[in-house]
């Protein structure tokens, strides 16, 4: 997302991307949204924007068995040097016939307040 480079996200994605987030609604009740298609998502990405959009993560946790892999990591989003939001993001993947790790479906969820970001992250957006 850094680079804005839609080829590098494409090139890391199955062929069909399931996305959703998790969040409160204004009732704050817990609510599924099924975000915009991969299509969608990597013109985002690639089309060019007046701040850089910058999601850095950590505290990853993988799990692996055989051809499936899931990926939970801490995540902070800014857009130049301002915070936008922070959450988890959960990265299933498979492992294709090329041998590569292909994601195939991303969840987040999405808070801005009560974030803890690590101070080696804070200190780059300063």
């Amino acid at each position: 997302m850094k680079k804005g480079d839609s080829a590098l996200v494409y090139s890391a994605s199955a062929k069909e991307v399931t996305m959703a987030t998790i969040y409160r609604d204004n009732n704050n009740l817990p609510t599924i949204k099924n975000e915009l298609g991969i299509e969608d998502f990597l013109k985002a990405v690639g089309t060019p924007h007046n701040e850089l959009w910058n999601e850095p993560i950590w505290d990853l946790k993988i799990k692996i068995d055989g051809n499936l892999a899931q990926v939970l990591a801490s995540y902070a989003f800014y857009r130049g040097n301002t915070f936008s939001h922070c959450s988890v993001d959960a990265f299933h993947l498979f492992k294709s016939a090329d041998g590569q790790w292909r994601i195939f479906h991303l969840a987040d969820t999405r808070q801005t307040e009560g974030c803890v970001i690590p101070p080696e992250i804070k200190v780059q957006f300063k």
